[in-house]
This record gives C-alpha cells, structure tokens and sequence, in this order.
C-alpha cells in the first residue's frame, strides 16, 4: 500500500504544526466503508497527501462523540484541490490523542465546487500550480510509481470487496440450505446489500431473518 510504503511518519501540518500518518491513517483513508461522495477523487490525491496536509487550514474543532470516540479532540482542515480540470473541496479529520499528538485519519466531505481561492492542488499534471506549494524530491521522483500505487489499491479495494460478498453468499447459501431456511429471502436482502458489500451489515440481515422464522414457527 503506497501510504506505508512511502508516507507513515511524522508530516508538516498547514502552516507551524505536525500529523502523524500511521497505520489507522491508512486503514481508514483506503476504506470505501459507506459509499463515500467521490471516493476516487480521493484516491488520486494519495501520492500528494503530504502536501494536502500541508497547504490545509484549520476551520474547526470539536470533542469526540459515540460516532468518532477513537481520540480525545478532533480539528477539522479545509483544503482546496484541481483535478482533470474540476475545482473541488475537501476536509482534512485530524485526531489528538491524550498526550496531545495529532493524528492524520481521514479526508471526507469532497464536493465539486465552482470556484476556488486561496492555496490549491493540481493534479491533473506532475507538477502543482503556481499558488501552491512545490512537492518533495521524493514525491517527484515517485510520481509515476505512485500514480499506479493508488489506482492498485483502489482496484485491490474493490477486489477484497467483491471476494468478501461472494464469501458471504456461499455461506448464508449452505446456512440456508441446512438450515431450512427460505434461500431467496435471504439472496434478496443480499442483493439488496451488494452495493455496500459490508459483512456486518449482511450478517445482520441474516440474524434477522432467522429472528423472524423462529417467531413464525412459535406461533
């Protein structure tokens, strides 16, 4: 994966402040989960994500709730970025845990926009435009390998998506057919679910269902 290959470690964070990339960083920042508003917008920025952080502005903090409770504070940074000749925005999620170390976790909220002001990043060529910042020697010199770094793990992305959801339709197909259970309900909820291709979320559906027909047959 190209974040651990060539980005874990400390990183200049917008104008006097550091991140640390680490190992949740990439987990998260590769993960479709829900399906995310341009996502492959996102994956493209991964070879320049040292830089996103660094021309980022902070716009917020807030404290953790039962949705994000994985640190103690959270500030959030607006950054602006050219892709393919499309203006876009994005929010930049840092994480502070309790010694006060802030943590890259997560880029979300990518919208296209009209216009943009201020520092911005252009990837529709190697190099940046005149009013951002300059990448890194390394960065230079990796940008072919990079480029082909993200678009691998976006297809690895789906591929472990689609090997999961399959993995799942065998099992409930045997847990069906042994079970007694009615096949084409529970192969409905799993079309219903393709899109996700989330084990819990199918798992869920399925304990359901079983909550169901035992009720059925008590009756």
């Amino acid at each position: 994966m190209y974040i651990q290959d060539y980005l874990m470690g400390k990183t200049k964070l917008s104008d006097n402040d550091t991140a640390i990339i680490d190992r949740k960083s990439a987990n998260k920042y590769t993960n479709p989960g829900k399906r995310q508003q341009n996502f492959d917008k996102k994956m493209k920025l991964t070879p320049e994500l040292k830089n996103v952080l660094e021309i980022a502005q902070k716009d917020s903090s807030s404290l953790p709730t039962k949705n994000n409770s994985k640190y103690q504070n959270w500030e959030y940074y607006n950054f602006n970025f050219e892709l393919s000749g499309k203006k876009f925005n994005g929010t930049v999620n840092i994480g502070i845990d309790s010694n006060g170390n802030k943590h890259f976790y997560e880029i979300n909220k990518i919208k296209e926009v009209d216009d943009i002001s201020g520092t911005s990043l252009n990837r529709s060529s190697a190099s940046l435009s005149n009013n951002s910042i300059t990448p890194s020697r390394s960065n230079v010199n990796t940008t072919n390998q990079s480029m082909q770094n993200s678009k691998n793990d976006t297809q690895n992305i789906e591929n472990t998506s689609n090997k999961s959801y399959n993995n799942n339709r065998a099992d409930i197909n045997e847990k069906t057919t042994n079970q007694g259970y009615d096949r084409r309900r529970v192969q409905g909820l799993l079309e219903t679910n393709k899109g996700k291709k989330m084990k819990t979320q199918i798992m869920k559906n399925y304990t359901e269902l079983k909550k169901e027909k035992k009720s059925q047959s008590e009756q």
